[in-house]
Order: structure tokens, then C-alpha cells, then sequence
């Protein structure tokens, strides 16, 4: 929990600054009782707050991933000082979800494949219209300072 609540912190700016601090505070100061629930949900709830405050410009994503380092320590160190039932309940629904994420990501590939050469074709036909449609030339246009037999456009 400690670690989550450093690397919150650490990435943490403004008015996340605070949330951040306070768990990591509270991580620190309740360190060995790690079966007190009340401290757990508070520090959890506070690397929570602290995670939806993330601003880091790193690289595109880098909040996202620094939210699920955070919040995954937390999950997981409530995950250990459980009870056995509720450990064979959170397998059950990580299973669950594991097994909605399979079934989502093959659907995915099954559209894109199935759908691929339509998409192609349809592609093609535009890029084919966008051809046909243009001169075989750039026009040139005449370099007169007066703009005699230029164009004007109206917008």
C-alpha cells in the first residue's frame, strides 16, 4: 500500500497533491496493521481520489498507467490480508472478466478481418474517383502582376 500510495504522489499535482499526501501519510503511519479495514479503505480511497488527479505528460497514456500501477498495489495488498471466501470470490470475478475481455478482443479481430476487403474495395473506389476526377496536369495558373485570368474565389 505504501508503494502505491508513493508512486500516487509522486505523480500527483495540485489538488490530487493533497489526496496523494494524505495516503501516503496514512500508509506510513498505519504500516504494520494491515488487517484494519478502516485505515485500508481510507488509503485506498484517497490513492483513488489521488489517481483521478494524475497529471503527467510523459508520454500519451502515462496517467492511465500510473493509475493502474497505483490502484493495482492497493488491490493487491487488499487482496492478501483477505479472507479465503473473499479471495475465491475476487478469483471468480477476475476469471469472469478475463474471460468478457477474451470474447471482446476476439470479436474485434473477427470484425476487422470479415470486414477488411470491403473496406478496401470502397477505399479503392474512392481514391480511384479522386483520380479520375482531377486533371492529368496541375493547372498553371498565370503570373501576372495585375491577376489578369486568375481565379478569385469567394468564401
Amino acid at each position: 500500500m505504501i508503494i502505491g500510495a508513493a508512486i500516487a504522489t509522486a505523480a500527483s499535482v495540485g489538488f490530487g497533491l493533497i489526496f496523494a499526501g494524505a495516503a501516503l501519510l496514512m500508509a506510513v503511519l498505519v504500516g504494520r496493521d494491515l488487517r484494519n479495514r478502516v485505515y485500508g479503505t481510507c488509503v485506498g480511497a484517497f490513492i483513488g481520489m489521488a489517481c483521478l488527479r494524475l497529471d503527467v505528460d510523459w508520454f500519451l497514456g502515462a496517467p492511465a498507467v500510473l493509475a493502474i500501477i497505483a490502484s493495482g498495489l492497493v488491490m493487491w495488498s487488499g487482496y492478501r490480508v483477505s479472507r479465503r471466501r473473499t479471495r475465491r470470490v475476487i478469483r471468480w470475478a477476475v476469471a469472469v472478466v478475463a474471460l468478457v475481455m477474451v470474447v471482446g478482443v476476439g470479436m474485434a479481430v473477427y470484425e476487422a478481418l470479415a470486414f477488411s476487403s470491403s473496406l478496401e474495395k470502397a477505399v479503392g473506389a474512392t481514391t480511384d474517383g479522386c483520380h479520375r476526377s482531377s486533371p492529368a496536369r496541375p493547372r498553371q495558373l498565370p503570373s501576372s502582376s495585375r491577376g489578369e485570368g486568375s481565379v478569385s474565389r469567394r468564401r
